[in-house]
């Protein structure tokens, strides 16, 4: 994913937990048949719940308490 964006591999890991934090999305552990793990499932949150606790400023997401 950093390659297409052209960013440094920390950054969108730490874009991706910022998101999380924000709970834009949340992930899932997947794993193998014989319980090792895999990957990490993506799913989205639903936004409009969500877009009303954050706003976004200048690439930040800054909680509206």
């Amino acid at each position: 994913m950093s390659v297409r964006l052209k960013l440094s591999p920390s950054t969108v890991r730490r874009a991706l937990q910022d998101l999380r934090k924000a709970d834009l999305f949340k992930t899932e552990q997947l794993y193998r048949t014989k319980g090792g793990k895999s990957s990490l499932l993506y799913k989205k949150s639903d936004v409009n719940k969500t877009a009303k606790k954050y706003t976004f400023l200048q690439g930040a997401i800054v909680p509206t308490w």
